[in-house]
């Protein structure tokens, strides 16, 4: 009997890990939150190696982070930023979707051996849908000294399909490597890439990668913690 309990647990155990895949917090630099449906008392300070799941809004206030999703891609949000994660990796269309409510937002999505994973950003103007690639999105127009930066895309490498929000899909463009595409009043106008974008773009040679079997590993040790608490919870309330 307790042979056949064990081996339940284990399936049950093996079911839960590949059940969800994860963001997880590879750099962390200043106030950084996380709020949302499993933080309902208040959010949390994120800190190196935070676990993030669908649902969840990350918040940087004076400060960066970088995030790892499953082994799709890494982002890193800049100060003021916010962004909710709509998704990450849904199993039946291997979409991660990320929803920028403010701010700034680099992404570096990570090469697929078969191009299958995709991801979605989404902006309140706009909307941006790549694979392989680093680009970088703004929601506001910004200023660094004499340099300006508008709303838009910004491609370091790769191709974005961007087209505005609630417009559909085939009405996009195609922004390649060196060209960005800016919010140009109710429109979108593409055009070379700006020497102060291209600077920008210096910070991907930074970025902190999970290795995929690394990933896999923290992955296999959250789940298998989470099902051990919820064990020991029921257990309690026996």
């Amino acid at each position: 009997m307790l042979r056949f309990l064990l081996a339940f647990f284990f399936l049950l155990v093996q079911t839960s890990v590949f059940a969800e895949d994860l963001g997880i917090v590879s750099f962390v630099q200043g106030e950084n939150l996380v709020s949302g449906p499993r933080f309902p008392k208040k959010p949390e300070l994120l800190k190196l190696g935070s676990v993030l799941k669908r649902g969840d809004t990350v918040i940087s206030k004076d400060g960066v982070c970088e995030i790892q999703l499953a082994t799709q891609a890494t982002v890193r949000t800049e100060k003021f930023s916010e962004i909710l994660l709509s998704e990450i990796l849904e199993p039946k269309t291997n979409t991660s979707t990320l929803r920028i409510m403010s701010g700034k937002l680099f992404v570096q999505a990570h090469k697929q051996k078969d191009n299958s994973n995709q991801l979605k950003i989404i902006t309140p103007s706009y909307v941006a849908g790549v694979r392989g690639t680093e680009f970088f999105v703004t929601t506001t127009s910004e200023s660094e000294g004499d340099n300006t930066l508008a709303e838009g895309v910004f491609v370091n490498e790769g191709i974005v399909s961007v087209h505005s929000n609630g417009a559909p899909e085939t009405s996009g463009s195609l922004v390649k490597s060196n060209e960005e595409i800016i919010v140009f009043g109710t429109d979108l106008k593409k055009q070379i890439l700006n020497e102060f974008a291209k600077e920008k773009m210096k910070i991907f040679k930074d970025f902190k990668k999970i290795k995929e079997e690394n990933y896999v590993r923290i992955k296999e040790q959250i789940e298998k913690n989470e099902q051990l608490m919820e064990e020991i919870k029921g257990r309690l309330e026996e």
